[in-house]
Formats: structure tokens, sequence, C-alpha cells
């Protein structure tokens, strides 16, 4: 080949490069736009609990939960390759199973919501990692409210927590659910302690309803462990 015909041949390649990387978003594949995922998260928890603790009507909620679950489910799409998008929708999808009810509808939504989160730790095993574990044993566990006669996956339950516990042994939530489990098991006196450590866990500044909801619930196990050892 001379050296015109090079010449000629490195120029067409330059030129496909050119059109290939601008047909390609580049978060899509390189994820070089940056972005404040823990920003997001906050954001997305605080919206939650304003639509769960601020909106007393059920369509208020309800579209409240619709908005967010529309938010983070742009977010899959936009970033297919990242775990905190999912993340994101699992815990969107388990604050609206949370105003469901009992049923199947709940049911489902709660499933959905372990899928992603499944989906996020095979990407990525420490996304938001002690509120991603904590979320996933406490699904597992399946919470009286939403399927009050299903006892749930306990052992996978158990696993979610521990590592939540591990990795913050102080955190209200994962103590709480630890203490659930406990419960479940008729393990009543380690359910008192670790509802305790929830009761006795450092505020959040900027979740304070969620913060009271958790010590409302640690503080139903504390009472129904004491009946259960009386």
């Amino acid at each position: 080949m001379n050296r015109r015909n090079l010449l000629r041949t490195g120029a067409n390649l330059m030129a496909f490069s050119a059109v290939v990387l601008n047909a390609v978003p580049l978060h899509a594949e390189t994820n070089a736009v940056p972005k404040d995922w823990q920003r997001e998260f906050a954001s997305l928890l605080r919206e939650i609990d304003r639509a769960r603790y601020d909106m007393s009507a059920r369509e208020a909620q309800e579209a409240g939960f619709k908005a967010l679950l529309n938010r983070t489910d742009a977010l899959v799409k936009e970033f297919p390759k990242r775990a905190e998008p999912l993340v994101m929708r699992a815990f969107a999808l388990q604050a609206h199973a949370s105003i469901m009810g009992r049923g199947l509808g709940a049911m489902r939504t709660g499933a959905q919501a372990v899928e992603k989160l499944e989906e996020a730790i095979a990407i990525d095993p420490n996304v938001f990692a002690v509120s991603t574990y904590t979320l996933l044993g406490s699904l597992y566990l399946a919470p009286a409210e939403v399927m009050p006669n299903f006892t749930g996956h306990k052992k996978s339950a158990r696993t979610h927590l521990q590592k939540a516990l591990a990795l913050d042994a102080h955190g209200a939530e994962q103590n709480l659910g630890y203490a659930q489990l406990l419960v479940l098991e008729k393990n009543y006196g380690e359910a008192l302690k670790y509802a305790n450590a929830a009761l006795q866990a450092p505020p959040r500044s900027d979740r304070g309803k969620a913060d009271a909801d958790v010590r409302r619930r640690a503080q139903a196990v504390i009472e129904q462990a004491k009946v259960e050892l009386n």
C-alpha cells in the first residue's frame, strides 16, 4: 500500500471512530459523565419520607410514589451498567409496597425490589453497602404488615442483616431488622438486645420522621419480647 492509500485509510478510520463515539452516549458505556450518587440516594430517601409521612391522603401518596418510581426507572434506563440506580429503584418499590397493605400486589412489588437489589449487588457488592444489605435482609424477612402468614427466607435475611451489622453495628434499621428476625425465631432475649440498640441508634439529621417510625417499631418488638419472656 502506497503512502497516499495509507493516509486515506487512516482518515477513514478516524472518521469512523468519530461517528461511533458520537453515536454512543458517554455515560452509557464509559460513565464519563460524573454523578454524585450519594447525593442522589439521599435525595430519594428524603422524597420517600415525604411521601410516606407527610402526605396523609392516599391519592397524594400514590402520586408521590409514582413520581419516585418514574424517576428511578429513568435512572436505571439512563445508566444500565450502574448498580446505584437499581438500589434506588428497589427503595422506591419497597416504599410503594409499604402503603399497599396486605395482598399479592404488595408481595409482587416486594419481590421486584429484591430482584433489583440482587442485580445491583452482582454489579457492585459494595453499593450503598449498609442500606442495601439492610433493605435486602428486611425484604427477605417479609415483614408481617405486608405478608402476615409468610415468615420469609430467614437464612437469607440473616445473611444480609449480619452483613449490614458488620459494616455498622449501631444503625437503627439493621438492628430493628435483626430483632424482628430473632422474634420470628422465638429468641426473645436476643431480640430485646437488638431492639434496644435500634432505640439507642444515633439520630439522622435529615430523616427525623423515619427515625421516629423505626423507634416505634422497635418499641413494639420490645413489648412483644417482654410478654413472651414473662
